[in-house]
C-alpha cells in the first residue's frame, strides 16, 4: 500500500511539474506579444517587467539554461510545437520559444520605451555580456535581426556604467483600492509628501515636499464616473448580478425594469 501511495505522489509531482513547465513555455510568447505592443500598454507595465520582475535578466537566464533542451537515456529531446522531439544535431533550426526569448531582448534594447526605463547596473551588464558568444553565425542567419542586439551589447561591453541610480519615480493607482487611499490619508497629502521627501531623498526638501504634496493632492481631483439607475435615472451604486452592465439604485427599481432588461441581460 505504501509502495502505492509513493508512486502515486510521484506522478502527481511529475503532472504538476509538466504543467508548471508547458505554462512558462506559453508565457514566453505572452511576453513576447506584450512587447511588440508595448507602446499600447500603460507605463505601469513597463515599469512591472523592467524594475520589479526584470525581465530581462530572466531572459538571459533562460537563455543560457535552455530548459526547452534535455538529454534522457544519452538522446538529446527538444520542446517544440507543444512536445518533446529527439534533436537532429544536422538541423540547427531554433524552437520557437528559444526565437522568442532573442527577440524579446532585442526589443528591450531596441525600444526607446523599455530602453529609457531599464537601469543597467554592473550586475545587469554582467549577465548580459554572457549572452555574447551565444550570438552565432548559425543564429545570427536565422534571425537577422539579433546583429542589432549584439552591436548594442559589444557597446554595452565599451561602456562604463555609472553608480547613480537614474530610475525615475513613478506613480501608480489602482482604482481597486482608491477608495481606501483617500479615506484613509484624506487631507494629510502635504505631511506625508515631507516624510516621502526625508524617505526618498534623504534630507527635507520644502520644494520636493511641495511637489510631492501637489501629486498627491490630485487624486482628490479624479471625478469616479458616475452611473444612472436604468429605470428612475437616479445615481446608481449596485449593478445586475448577472450580465454586470445594467445599473440601478435600489432592488425596487431593478424588479420594476426588469420585464425591459431581462432580453438583454446575458
Amino acid at each position: 500500500m505504501e509502495n502505492i501511495d509513493t508512486q502515486l505522489e510521484d506522478e502527481i509531482i511529475q503532472h504538476k511539474n509538466k504543467i508548471q513547465f508547458e505554462v512558462g513555455i506559453g508565457c514566453i510568447g505572452i511576453m513576447f506579444n506584450m512587447l511588440l505592443h508595448i507602446k499600447t500598454l500603460s507605463i505601469s507595465v513597463t515599469t512591472r517587467m523592467t524594475t520589479n520582475n526584470d525581465v530581462p535578466m530572466l531572459i538571459c537566464h533562460l537563455l543560457n539554461i535552455k530548459p526547452w533542451v534535455k538529454l534522457d537515456n544519452n538522446k538529446k529531446y527538444i520542446f517544440d510545437d507543444n512536445s518533446w522531439k529527439i534533436m537532429n544535431e544536422t538541423n540547427n533550426i531554433l524552437p520557437k520559444q528559444e526565437a522568442h526569448l532573442w527577440l524579446s531582448l532585442h526589443e528591450f534594447f531596441t525600444s526607446e520605451q523599455l530602453r529609457n526605463n531599464y537601469e543597467i547596473t554592473q550586475f545587469r551588464k554582467k549577465h548580459l555580456m554572457q549572452l555574447q558568444h551565444l550570438l552565432n553565425d548559425c543564429l545570427l542567419d536565422q534571425i537577422p535581426p539579433l546583429i542589432h542586439l549584439k552591436q548594442s551589447l559589444y557597446q554595452l561591453s565599451l561602456s562604463e556604467i555609472s553608480g547613480i541610480s537614474k530610475r525615475p519615480l513613478i506613480m501608480e493607482i489602482n482604482a481597486e483600492i482608491r477608495s481606501t487611499i483617500l479615506n484613509s490619508y484624506a487631507k494629510r497629502w502635504k505631511k506625508i509628501a515631507r516624510a516621502q521627501s526625508t524617505y526618498l531623498f534623504g534630507s527635507e526638501s520644502y520644494d520636493i515636499a511641495k511637489s510631492l504634496s501637489e501629486t498627491y493632492e490630485h487624486i482628490d481631483n479624479f471625478e469616479t464616473k458616475k452611473y444612472l439607475c436604468a429605470n428612475c435615472k437616479q445615481q446608481a451604486k449596485n449593478k445586475c448580478s448577472k450580465c454586470k452592465k445594467q445599473w440601478y439604485c435600489s432592488r425596487e427599481c431593478q424588479v420594476t425594469n426588469w420585464n425591459e432588461h431581462k432580453t438583454n441581460c446575458h
